[in-house]
């Protein structure tokens, strides 16, 4: 074929399809110089214009290459499914966990910080990431870190994936006619109910007060109720706020409900603990300044004043955190540097537990906790300076639930040990004694 030919086939391909690529000067030079080393290797004159086709035929190449990515759906279904079926385990192996997340990575798709912690603490230990997890993971990933806000297709695809791999005997979740707008009149059914029920005054349409949850369900899968049915959750965003279910069947009429109530002013120190682990995080140490500083002023005036929590954080005062101390970041790279672990040694196999900023007569602390298979560890770190103060392990032999309370990350050691020196079973302290 003679090259003009040839140069006329390239560029009515180049005209047709790669009209919109502009390629960069570094590119353009990087390809020119390769044809001409062609053409030097083959002694053969190559117009300057078949140059310039062939640039654009290359990166059109390269976009070709681009557009072949996995989407993530793709990935879920042509990887994730068939590697998950293939053993009758709940956990990947270690090397088809590394495998997904390395596809993942190169298919645009990111995991959360936290996620990624879990999974590599997990093959610290030579294993495998939870199949339903990891997949459940990169579905947030695509679809947001708050599975009761996708839209109903989003929740039937994933509920299909887990019935794929066997984690539901069946699929249970579905997308009525009419998608996403078929919520509209289930939602009016619901909200009033549940005024009707527990007054007017429930702020279920304020977006500050309640998040709103819609799933479509299959009753006669998840035996629940027979047929379609709806169940809407209304879930609070302040401590006094009720949590709500509501299930509705396609003719909008309520076939049930569950409640759980706000925080009530009578209530015990661990149910104040439960509705804050509710509403930020269970872990303390995940918790903001704000919110601790809300905690304790709300466990206070709890009934049980004698639990050792309550006599913990009576003596206990969360500043402002200071704008010149270290991050808990820091802090938490600090105590691990004392513990005489490099970077590459403990960032897959230690989890970090977050860090509570606490006062103290000698000046603010980070109190950290450190998680790992067979070793934890409780540090304090002064928050100005980033030295480490004091660290424990627990004890070998001793359980973790032997070993660690909920509030300790809460409170400083000296104060745990006063709590210990000073306790006098079934005698409730009075409020005085707190000074």
């Amino acid at each position: 074929m003679k090259d003009r030919e040839l140069q006329r086939r390239i560029e009515r391909a180049v005209d047709e399809g790669l009209s919109c690529l502009e390629p960069t000067e570094a590119q353009c030079a990087q390809i020119a110089r390769r044809a001409m080393a062609e053409k030097r290797a083959r002694g053969v004159r190559m117009p300057a214009a078949l140059v310039l086709a062939l640039i654009m035929l290359a990166l059109t190449m390269s976009a070709a290459a681009a557009a072949a990515l996995l989407s993530l759906r793709q990935m879920v279904e042509q990887q994730a499914v068939p590697l998950a079926n293939q053993t009758q385990d709940e956990s990947y192996t270690a090397e088809d966990t590394e495998w997904l997340i390395r596809l993942a990575e190169e298919n645009g798709i990111t995991l959360s910080q936290r996620t990624m912690e879990q999974i590599s603490f997990e093959l610290s230990k030579g294993k495998g990431y939870f199949k339903e997890e990891l997949l459940m993971a990169l579905a947030k990933a695509e679809f947001g870190p708050d599975p009761s806000a996708w839209t109903l297709e989003e929740q039937s695809w994933f509920d299909g994936v887990c019935a794929a791999i066997g984690f539901l005997p069946e699929k249970e979740k579905a997308v009525p006619e009419g998608g996403e707008g078929a919520k509209d009149p289930v939602l009016q059914a619901a909200e009033a109910y549940i005024h009707a029920r527990y007054g007017q005054d429930v702020p279920l349409n304020d977006p500050e007060k309640y998040k709103t949850g819609v799933q479509y369900i299959n009753g006669d899968a998840d035996g629940a109720f027979p047929g379609m049915y709806w169940s809407v959750a209304y879930y609070p965003q302040y401590l006094e706020g009720g949590e709500y279910w509501v299930y509705v069947n396609d003719a909008f009429q309520v076939l049930g409900e569950e409640t759980r109530p706000g925080l009530q002013a009578d209530a015990g120190i661990l149910e104040v603990r439960n509705h804050y682990r509710s509403l930020y995080s269970w872990n303390p140490g995940w918790w903001s300044q704000e919110v601790v500083q809300s905690f304790q002023k709300r466990a206070l005036m709890a009934k049980d004043t004698w639990q050792k929590a309550y006599c913990a954080l009576a003596r206990t005062t969360y500043p402002d955190i200071d704008p010149q101390a270290v991050s808990p970041q820091a802090a938490e790279d600090a105590a691990l540097e004392y513990l005489h672990m490099t970077p590459r040694e403990y960032e897959p196999r230690v989890l970090r537990m977050g860090a509570v900023y606490i006062g103290s007569d000698q000046g603010p602390v980070w109190k950290i906790l450190l998680q790992s298979d067979n070793n934890n560890w409780l540090a304090e770190v002064d928050a100005m300076t980033g030295s480490v103060l004091r660290a424990r392990q627990q004890p070998p032999g001793v359980s973790w639930h032997e070993w660690y309370q909920w509030y300790y990350i809460l409170v400083l050691d000296s104060t745990l040990e006063e709590v210990e020196n000073t306790w006098v079973d079934q005698a409730p302290p009075t409020l005085e004694s707190y000074g």
